[in-house]
């Protein structure tokens, strides 16, 4: 993305720049949240960033946290 923006100015600048920031917070977010799980002392199973796909149709899971 970063290389797009690099080659545009305009309206196609500023929705890159917006979709570079919401990628940025996600990464945050994610990051927050790999080290509260980390450090929670909880016994726990942790799948991260899991990818389904059925008929065409497709969905990200980034944690999924099993305890008992």
């Amino acid at each position: 993305m970063q290389m797009l923006l690099e080659r545009t100015d305009g309206e196609i600048k500023k929705k890159i720049e917006k979709q570079i920031n919401i990628a940025c917070y996600g990464e945050i977010g994610e990051n927050n949240i790999a080290y509260e799980l980390k450090n929670s002392g909880m016994d726990m199973y942790i799948l991260h960033d899991i990818y389904l796909e059925i008929n065409g149709l497709s969905a990200q899971i980034d944690y999924i946290v099993i305890t008992r």
